[in-house]
C-alpha cells in the first residue's frame, strides 16, 4: 500500500519557483542586483484580461529614495502578476496610487537601470535583511 501526501505548496505545484529571500540574496550574490529604491506609484493598469490564475499589470512609479544609485531614474515602470500562484510568493492585486513598493534594478550593458524586482515596502521589510538601508518611514523620503 501506497500513502501518499497531497499537501499543496508554491515549491512543490512549480519547479521554478524561489523563496522571496532567497530570489533577494541571490541577487545580492550574484551582483544582479545593483541599486534598489523605494517607489511610490503614480499609476497602474491591467495590461491583459486575466486567465486562469495570471492578473498581469504595469504600473509607473516615481523614485523617492534610492538607497545605492543617484543616477536612477526618477520615474519608472515595471509589471508584476505574470506569474501563476504556484510559481510566485505573492500575487499582488493592481497596486493603488500613493502605494510604497521597493524595486530592485539591474543593469544593461549600456548602463541603463531595469527593474529586475518589485515588491510592497513590507514585503521587503520582511524578506530582505538589507531593506532598513532602502525603506524610511518618511513618505517623502
Amino acid at each position: 500500500m501506497v500513502i501518499a501526501s497531497l499537501v499543496s505548496s508554491p515549491a512543490l505545484a512549480c519547479r521554478s519557483f524561489t523563496a522571496p529571500a532567497d530570489r533577494i540574496e541571490r541577487g545580492y550574490d550574484t551582483d544582479t542586483i545593483k541599486a534598489a529604491a523605494i517607489v511610490v506609484i503614480e499609476n497602474a493598469t491591467h495590461t491583459n484580461a486575466p486567465f486562469s490564475d495570471v492578473h498581469p499589470w504595469k504600473a509607473t512609479a516615481r523614485v523617492l529614495r534610492p538607497a545605492n544609485a543617484p543616477q536612477l531614474p526618477e520615474s519608472i515602470e515595471f509589471e508584476r502578476g505574470w506569474g501563476s500562484s504556484a510559481c510566485e510568493w505573492n500575487l499582488p492585486s493592481l497596486p493603488e496610487t500613493g502605494d510604497r513598493w521597493v524595486v530592485y534594478f539591474w543593469v544593461t550593458n549600456d548602463g541603463e537601470y531595469r527593474p529586475w524586482l518589485a515588491m510592497t515596502e513590507a514585503e521587503a521589510r520582511e524578506f530582505d535583511p538589507r531593506a532598513n538601508t532602502i525603506t524610511t518611514p518618511n513618505p517623502d523620503g
